[in-house]
């Protein structure tokens, strides 16, 4: 967080300092496991499409 202190700004570094980054490791290394696994698929009426896939 120190090295980023002078590129980010003060409301960021409000909702970085609300995350626990050592939960986080281990979320991603639990969620390695179901790669490509399709969480989210969504489409407007228009056509757009947004997918989310770990």
């Amino acid at each position: 967080m120190k090295k980023t202190s002078g590129y980010v700004s003060d409301k960021q570094k409000e909702v970085l300092d609300c995350i626990d980054f050592k939960v986080l490791a281990k979320s991603i290394k639990v969620l390695k496991n179901y790669r490509g696994l399709k969480i989210i698929e969504v489409r407007s009426k228009e056509g757009e499409e947004v997918s989310i896939i770990i």
